[in-house]
């Protein structure tokens, strides 16, 4: 049988993008295309291609849409799939992938139109150069982790809600901008520090006027952005509807912030010290979300296709149960969820990343 070999440029196929999350919280994404190819005998489609270090890892492939059983896929020299296993193929494949990669689909005797489709997802915040040099999250508890006794970092504890800073729970419902939860919470949080008035500002402002093109495409940095340049409406004055809409011009926004920064990526020690003078606004890979309860939890945020989602940062503390430091997390998602609507993650290890995309208003 002649296997004649098909060089690919990866110009023609790469595409770099947000998948089903906001913009700032999103993946970046680098799908290798569908080829379809059409030989009477053999062919082996050759793709060599290189990709940027992750902050969380390993990439995820995916091989999909395949209308042909007789296939073998081979990534760096190693074979993902054969024809003996197509059925699995749909099924996303952990992988470790190098600086240059390459990677062989070889078709036997495909007939006509024979095709499958190849994508390979990596966990990198699309405006964060930074992060790729962050090193990896490993998801296994040191041993040790509270060796000396209950919360062994000497910081007590803390909870924002106490303090009156916190709005209660909101629901963002069908619409994935947890991004304007976040934001808004964080600067509601500020506002009440500065003020000594808690006042519950209005999530939809962002979602129709800072920019975003649906509920998924936005992001923390451009809704604060949003708020230093306009000012924001309370929650009263511009009710939230899960769904965007036209921005309204109701009036001069009453409510403004003077700045706002980014933390140093991936540094729990900075996220401590700003909590301690304020909320905080995280991104995280909520890939668990569906299956927290209640407690201290310790994911295995590499299980799973990332899902990064923007939460708030409201306090810490340790538990006795689990023996984990934790950060105490405010959700969106309704006080059905989680705790109340929040969840608990331990502290110390940047569990899902919750260090690496962390910003205030000041």
């Amino acid at each position: 049988m002649l296997i004649r070999p098909l060089v690919i440029s990866i110009a023609a196929v790469f595409w770099v993008g947000a998948l089903g999350a906001q913009e700032i919280n999103a993946v970046r994404a680098v799908e290798l295309g569908r080829q379809t190819i059409s030989r009477s005998s053999g062919v082996t489609a050759t793709l060599n291609f290189g990709l940027q270090p992750l902050v969380h890892g390993p990439y995820v492939i995916e091989i999909t849409d395949i209308d042909t059983s007789n296939v073998t896929v081979t990534l760096n020299g190693t074979s993902l799939a054969s024809l003996t296993d197509t059925s699995a193929l749909s099924v996303p494949r952990q992988v470790t992938l190098n600086p240059a990669n390459t990677l062989e689909v070889t078709f036997h005797d495909p007939g006509i139109d024979s095709s499958l489709r190849v994508a390979i997802y990596g966990w990198q915040y699309v405006f964060a150069p930074a992060y790729p040099n962050q090193p990896e999250f490993t998801p296994v508890p040191p041993p040790n982790l509270n060796a000396t006794g209950p919360d062994t970092t000497p910081d007590g504890a803390l909870d924002w809600r106490t303090k009156g800073a916190v709005t209660p729970v909101k629901n963002q419902g069908s619409c994935d901008d947890s991004w304007a939860f976040s934001t808004a919470g964080a600067v509601e949080g500020d506002l009440d520090i500065k003020t000594g008035h808690l006042i519950s500002l209005s999530e939809q402002q962002l979602l129709d006027c800072s920019g975003a093109r649906s509920c998924a495409d936005g992001d923390t940095k451009r809704a604060l952005k949003y708020v230093l340049d306009n000012g924001i409406e309370t929650e009263a004055s511009y009710p939230y509807t899960a769904r965007q809409g036209a921005c309204k011009v109701i009036g001069t926004p009453p409510y403004h912030i003077g700045s706002y920064m980014r933390l140093p990526a991936g540094n729990e020690s900075a996220l401590l010290s700003e909590l301690a003078q304020q909320p905080v606004s995280v991104v995280i890979d909520a890939n668990w979300f569906s299956t927290y309860t209640n407690g201290v939890v310790y994911p295995d945020c590499d299980a799973e296709r990332p899902r990064f989602e923007s939460v708030l940062v409201v306090g810490y503390g340790y538990d006795p149960v689990s023996g984990y430091d934790y950060w105490e997390v405010k959700n969106s998602l309704g006080t059905s969820w989680g705790e109340e609507g929040y969840f608990r993650i331990v502290r110390g290890v940047n569990a899902c990343g919750i260090a690496d995309y962390a910003m205030v208003p000041q």
